[in-house]
């Protein structure tokens, strides 16, 4: 009998990267980091090891989003973070065994320390290495057609951000009394008065009332000019309530420095001789679709 023999030339194949697209992956703003995507598998035809392995956050990112590992998750892999890592990208270095990697990526957190992370959704990529050096199949020994290692292809997977209304703030309160003399000219209660709001531009409502020494005749009002701000005053309660469908946070700051103090009691220190004023506003709460919207604290 004739026999023929063919020469085999092995090519080293990449190694896969197959992330967990049905599982939830869902961060809450100020919750704790959730793991990226716990239920990612590793593989690779040719392979035992791999080298190195990437995760970035390639969409929706915004500062303050945060790629992390355990230092010990590492060291029990023997591996190690490159310089070259940035708070949205890993770059993991070291030989290890494809179970060690998966291991490893699965345990990859990811977190937002933004006060407006907005509802995007990130997407991160995924991407592993493989070390020619532990084919599985080579014999006989340097008959291959490629010493090079291989990279996946590049894997993805997201993560939903929900994010969680923030309340206003307010701030530049005198922090003396105000004088008003009886029958005098209505003394303006805070000039400098500022709003600050991390993750909403406009505001709604805002609230202005005397919450200590009210009587009869006393009054609260303010120019609200070309703001479109509605203002309305209640004299039996000492309530000042100025309304907007939603308007600039300067919008409201320019009338909240308006507002001022009368009397028109011919005795305004019959019941004390002095008025405590409270303050609030109420955001447009944009940041998650107007649903919950939150007032300040007073």
């Amino acid at each position: 009998n004739a026999t023929t023999t063919i020469q085999v030339t092995a090519l080293n194949d990449k190694p896969v990267v197959t992330t967990d697209t049905a599982g939830t992956y869902a961060f809450t703003e100020g919750a704790p980091a959730i793991l990226a995507n716990s239920g990612l598998s590793l593989a690779d035809p040719d392979d035992t090891n791999l080298t190195g392995a990437t995760v970035a956050i390639s969409g929706g990112s915004v500062i303050g989003d945060l790629l992390a590992i355990d230092s010990g998750v590492l060291t029990t892999a023997g591996l190690s973070l490159d310089a070259a890592s940035t708070p949205t990208s890993l770059i993991l270095t070291g030989k290890a065994s494809l179970a060690a990697y998966e291991n490893v990526l699965r345990q990859v957190k990811f977190s937002s320390s933004s006060d407006d992370p907005t509802a995007a959704t990130r997407t991160l990529s995924w991407r592993v290495t493989d070390d020619f050096a532990s084919r599985l199949t080579d014999f006989p020994p340097g008959n291959d057609g490629s010493i090079v290692k291989e990279t996946s292809t590049v894997a993805t997977s997201t993560i939903t951000v929900i994010p969680v209304n923030d309340a206003p703030t307010l701030s530049g309160l005198p922090g003396s009394p105000v004088p008003y003399t009886e029958g005098a000219t209505a003394a303006t209660l805070a000039g400098a008065i500022s709003l600050a709001d991390v993750d909403d531009t406009n505001l709604t409502r805002a609230e202005v009332w005397i919450s200590g020494g009210f009587t009869t005749g006393d009054t609260l009002a303010a120019t609200v000019g070309a703001t479109g701000i509605t203002a309305s005053y209640s004299s039996a309660t000492g309530l000042l309530t100025l309304t907007h469908a939603g308007t600039s946070k300067a919008s409201f700051e320019s009338v909240l420095r308006s507002v001022s103090f009368s009397s028109s009691s011919t005795d305004p220190t019959a019941t004390s001789a002095t008025r405590t004023i409270s303050w609030q506003v109420t955001d447009a709460d944009a940041s998650t679709a107007g649903t919950i919207k939150l007032a300040s604290t007073i």
